[in-house]
């Protein structure tokens, strides 16, 4: 086999393991809302009994407010945010 060949094959292994490992970084947390903050172009929210700071990067005013139950799913940004990729309502029924 040639070089080019080699390495083209260990770029494809490199590439499918990053896929890999970055699905891996997604965290999934749910709870309702202790407090909403509306920054420049972003929203923190707090989770009650959840030590971590979810970030949603967006100018629009979203429909939630204090103790709605959510879910949110983001990637995990240090060690205590996250970046939301997703936020979900939840129904109280």
């Amino acid at each position: 086999m040639n070089k080019q060949k080699i390495f083209f094959i260990l770029s494809i292994i490199g590439i499918i393991l990053l896929l890999i490992l970055s699905q891996n970084s997604f965290e999934k947390i749910s709870g309702k809302i202790e407090k909403i903050i509306y920054q420049d172009g972003a929203i923190k929210i707090y989770i009650k009994n959840e030590s971590k700071e979810i970030l949603l990067f967006t100018k629009k005013i979203i429909n939630l407010k204090e103790n709605d139950k959510i879910i949110v799913v983001g990637k995990k940004y240090e060690i205590n945010k996250i970046i939301a990729n997703k936020i979900i309502l939840q129904n109280d029924s």
